[in-house]
């Protein structure tokens, strides 16, 4: 399932009156701006919906390198969606 189906996602979208298409491509644009390592793992992560371990075990790296991406992709996105939000 897609992010953007997922109930939770709807529900903000529609409380908000959010375009979905735009808010599509906001997030790909924003997912662009991680390195392809952050975006690897945080889409396997999201749209895989794969463990931490089973992420490292897939891209052969550790599992505290795998958690380190995931928070600092996390961090990166949420302060591009702010800055979005104040813009």
């Amino acid at each position: 399932m897609d992010w953007v189906e997922s109930q939770a996602c709807r529900q903000v979208v529609e409380e908000n009156g959010i375009d979905i298409w735009t808010l599509k491509e906001d997030v790909s644009n924003l997912l662009c701006q991680l390195t392809q390592k952050q975006r690897e793992i945080l889409l396997l992560k999201v749209n895989g919906g794969l463990k931490e371990r089973e992420i490292a075990s897939i891209l052969e790296i550790n599992q505290a390198t795998v958690k380190v991406n995931l928070f600092r992709a996390r961090k990166q996105l949420k302060y591009a969606l702010q800055m979005q939000a104040v813009a």
